[in-house]
């Protein structure tokens, strides 16, 4: 049975390109392109995937901040891996990472990225968030 994802980002662009990169490797995807048509999708059980991606910068410069709280406060999604994918260090030079449990805290994201970011190593973490070997070949 494939395993589900839901790509939460407003750059169809980018949708398009990691949706591609995750159904070549067995996965089925679906994308919404605001965080409110995702939360919505989620908390009305029209959306059950195993893993979220989701971009931090979309409707507001924090819209992917408000989305994982929302997302991990719901008890029925609160299990869901989120990897946050993002080009905010570069674009407006505001570093943070998953290091410190204070940015675990407030960042609610499981992993965390840059983009862009190289096909293989999006595929390797999420299958690490999802308990999977990296490559099937293995």
């Amino acid at each position: 049975m494939s395993r589900k994802i839901l790509i939460v980002d407003d750059d169809l662009d980018f949708s398009s390109i990691h949706k591609e990169i995750l159904e070549k490797d067995g996965f089925t995807v679906t994308a919404k392109y605001t965080s409110a048509d995702a939360l919505e999708s989620l908390k009305n059980g029209s959306e059950k995937p195993d893993l979220i991606v989701c971009d931090l910068m979309m409707e507001k410069d924090d819209s992917g901040f408000t989305f994982c709280h929302n997302v991990k406060k719901t008890p029925h999604l609160a299990r869901t891996p989120i990897l946050m994918l993002t080009g905010v260090n570069r674009a407006k030079n505001l570093p943070f990472d998953l290091k410190s449990n204070s940015a675990r805290e407030w960042i609610k994201a499981d992993d965390f990225a840059e983009k862009p970011i190289r096909a293989e190593d999006f595929l390797a973490k999420i299958h690490r968030l999802l308990g999977e070997p990296s490559n099937k070949h293995d």
